[in-house]
């Protein structure tokens, strides 16, 4: 089960990333858009649930805080999504 849920820190967005193949997520990990930029693109397995859910918002640079799979997963994707 893939979980996203949207977290408002005004001006802030985030976003509540979880996922496991069997029942509820065990382990979150969360994303934040601050003013065009990306902090953290999630695991690889929410993907298609991510890409959905940031397809309208604008992203001009994406950072990551650091280099583990739940934090970088979706760079590839998210790039080519919003052409940066």
């Amino acid at each position: 089960m893939n979980v996203i849920k949207p977290i408002d820190f005004t001006p802030i967005k985030a976003w509540r990333l979880g996922c496991n193949a069997f029942g509820s997520p065990k382990m979150y990990v969360y994303c934040y858009l601050i003013d065009g930029l990306l902090m953290d693109t999630g695991q690889p397995r929410v993907q298609k649930e991510l890409s959905e859910v940031l397809q309208n918002e604008r992203i001009d640079k994406i950072v990551v805080t650091h280099h583990h799979e739940d934090h970088h997963g979706n760079i590839g994707a998210l790039k080519e999504l919003k052409n940066i």
